[in-house]
């Protein structure tokens, strides 16, 4: 389960909780909203209103959520595709930028977007999903970790 807490400007008082069906496995805040992976499947919980909105499967891949900054666009991981939505949980662009295999993990430096995938880092333009460069890396597990960001 989830526990959401709020400021009341003495102290912290609980204000939401979330049985989630699964373990909580991944999530990113986006906007006023956050993005919470559950098990393989993705839900969108408004930091505002407490709404929760179920979206869909991570499929074959490990979940993997990114916010892009400035923007309050998602990257949700699906098979090997990173799926652009809104901070409302809606598709906010036409195509999703495929990778050689499922990414786990994802960084922006603009204009670039980076996957870090099992064996190789592949460095796309976010505009145009073309792939820049692929960086082969023995050691791409150690980047990829919680405790390395």
């Amino acid at each position: 389960k989830l526990l959401f807490f709020r400021w009341d400007g003495a102290g912290f008082n609980e204000w939401k909780e979330i049985v989630l069906p699964d373990t909580a496995t991944y999530h990113t805040t986006c906007g006023d909203s956050i993005c919470v992976a559950s098990g393989k499947r993705y839900m969108l919980i408004n930091l505002t209103t407490g709404v929760q909105k179920d979206m869909f499967d991570s499929n074959s891949a490990a979940p993997n959520a990114f916010c892009l900054p400035a923007s309050s666009e998602l990257l949700l991981g699906r098979d090997n595709m990173s799926v652009f939505q809104d901070s409302q949980g809606r598709p906010s662009r036409k195509y999703g930028i495929t990778w050689a295999e499922p990414a786990s993990r994802l960084l922006y430096l603009a204009p670039y977007i980076l996957g870090v995938l099992p064996k190789v880092v592949e460095v796309k333009l976010l505009d145009t999903q073309a792939t820049v460069q692929s960086l082969s890396l023995r050691a791409s597990l150690v980047a990829a970790s919680p405790d390395s960001c």
